[in-house]
């Protein structure tokens, strides 16, 4: 092993010029090249009366909810460029009394947006969505039209009672920044979302997945 290991100059010291690295590994095309990746996974599983992309007619006044957070989220960036959009935050678990005001202020809205972030990939621990956050996303939907984003596993729609009362759900699978700000994107119609559950959960069959196509321009970094 060592003749060889010498043979093949495998035991020569190589110096590697890293004085660029940084810059080269970081180049924007990447990120162009990253957001197209998280936006061919993205799934919308339910898009009723044809919700997504979201259109801008004067009836329209939407909010949007982040569950699982109380801090600014890159899922809320895109959607405000877009149109004046309402942000309400309430981290997982929130107390009784904080659902309840922002229940209250949700009474303005005709269209929620709920993000549920801040998960994991544990499904010995809900992905860290606990069943407080459900009962309330649900109660939500039974009063208003809810759009759902779910940045966790498909697996977490098991843990809703049913899907009926959503108007549209989308599946972004990993709670991360480019993931969020990508999704919002693919509602927005900004960004195409052509994903398909790669497994069977939530009452939809592994492999759904709606087309939806990208029906507006976007702000974009220049190369």
């Amino acid at each position: 092993m060592l003749r060889y290991k010498y043979l093949s100059g495998a035991w020569k010291r190589t110096v590697v010029d890293t004085d660029k690295l940084l810059g080269d590994l970081n180049r924007p095309s990447y990120q162009h090249t990253v957001d197209e990746l998280f936006g061919e996974a993205i799934t919308v599983v339910k898009n009723e009366g044809n919700i997504i992309p979201l259109a801008y007619p004067d009836t329209l006044h939407p909010a949007v909810l982040i569950i699982g957070t109380e801090e600014e989220t890159s899922f809320e960036q895109p959607l405000k460029q877009f149109m004046p959009f309402s942000v309400f935050r309430l981290p997982h678990d929130a107390s009784t009394s904080d659902k309840q005001k922002v229940l209250n202020m949700l009474e303005d809205y005709n269209l929620v947006i709920i993000a549920v972030v801040n998960t994991n990939i544990l499904a010995s621990k809900r992905y860290h969505i606990p069943e407080s956050d459900v009962q309330f996303i649900e109660h939500v939907a039974r009063k208003k039209a809810v759009i759902l984003d779910v940045f966790a596993s498909p697996y977490a729609l098991d843990f809703f009672s049913g899907t009926t009362n959503f108007k549209a759900i989308v599946i972004s699978y990993q709670d991360k920044p480019y993931m969020q700000k990508v999704s919002a994107e693919a509602i927005l119609g900004v960004h195409k979302a052509k994903g398909a559950l790669p497994v069977g959960a939530g009452g939809f069959a592994a492999g759904t997945g709606i087309l939806i196509e990208k029906s507006r321009l976007s702000y974009a970094t220049p190369e």
